[in-house]
């Protein structure tokens, strides 16, 4: 009678016990993927971060104002001043008058931006570095520095054609 009893017992206990291995390794599984969603979002989350600091960044430093007629801000000055925008611009300034003599003040402006956003060969090896490394410095884009000579270079032009930037 006892063996009777005793056989109940332990296959109650083992499936107890099987039960519990089950529900131990459901556990397991479960922690595991949510700890591996826990760092693909938080890979995520830095990755997203990275984005908006970097978008802050080049909103936070214009070197021109909004508005019409563009113009520097402390920044572009300060730029300007560090690449030598004013004799970048001087060097540019025969072979453009030509080209915009007979367009108005805007279209100056767009054709000078354009030029130095698309043109290398009309700059030297030396001025490209000096962009370069000036953009480095001020934590901008080469675009930047370029805009910056663009509008030193739009403001020399519409001066030599005595158009009045207002």
């Amino acid at each position: 009678m006892e063996a009777m009893v005793f056989v109940p017992l332990v296959s109650g206990a083992v499936i107890l016990l099987i039960a519990l291995v089950k529900v131990l390794w459901e556990a397991a599984s479960w922690y595991g993927s949510v700890n591996a969603d826990r760092y693909n979002f938080k890979e995520f989350m830095q990755e997203v971060r990275g984005d908006i600091k970097e978008i802050l960044l080049k909103l936070s430093k214009p070197v021109a104002e909004r508005g019409s007629p563009i113009r520097l801000t402390d920044l572009g000055k300060k730029v300007s001043d560090e690449v030598g925008a004013k004799e970048i611009a001087k060097g540019l300034l025969g072979d453009m008058l030509p080209e915009v003599r007979d367009k108005s003040a805007y279209d100056i402006q767009e054709y000078c931006f354009s030029h130095l956003n698309e043109c290398d060969l009309s700059l030297s090896e030396e001025q490209i570095a000096e962009i370069k490394q000036c953009a480095f410095d001020n934590g901008i884009e080469t675009l930047s520095v370029r805009r910056v000579i663009a509008i030193e270079l739009r403001d020399m032009i519409l001066s030599e054609l005595s158009l009045e930037l207002k």
